[in-house]
C-alpha cells in the first residue's frame, strides 16, 4: 500500500481537496465558469484547462498520438489514459478478475 500524499486544501464548493493550492485553483475555475483555454479553433468552446482544450482539438483532427509499442499492435489513441488501458491487454497477469 503505498502513502497518499496529504490534501490539505479543500474546495469551498463541494467535497474535493487537493495537495496544494495550485490545484486548488485550477479546479475553483469549474466552479466560476472561468474557461481561459481556447476558443477551439473548430467550434469555438472553451476550457478550464490547456489539457482539456488539446484533447478536445483531437476530436476534430482525429489525431492519435499515443501509440501501442508493442511488436505487431497498430494501435493508437487520442488520450493516453486509452492506451495505458489498452496496453492491459498485452500483459500476462490480469490485475483485475471477472466475478462472473
Amino acid at each position: 500500500m503505498t502513502m497518499r500524499e496529504p490534501k490539505p486544501y479543500k474546495c469551498p464548493q463541494c467535497v474535493k481537496t487537493f495537495a496544494n493550492n495550485s490545484y486548488l485553483s485550477q479546479h475553483m475555475r469549474i466552479h466560476l465558469g472561468v474557461k481561459p483555454f481556447g476558443p477551439c479553433n473548430y467550434c469555438g468552446k472553451r476550457f478550464t484547462q490547456l489539457s482539456h482544450l488539446q484533447q478536445h482539438i483531437r476530436t476534430h483532427t482525429g489525431e492519435k498520438p499515443y501509440r501501442c509499442k508493442i511488436g505487431g499492435c497498430d494501435k493508437s489513441f487520442s488520450q493516453l489514459s486509452n492506451l495505458q488501458s489498452h496496453s492491459r491487454c498485452h500483459q500476462s497477469d490480469k490485475p483485475f478478475k471477472c466475478n462472473r
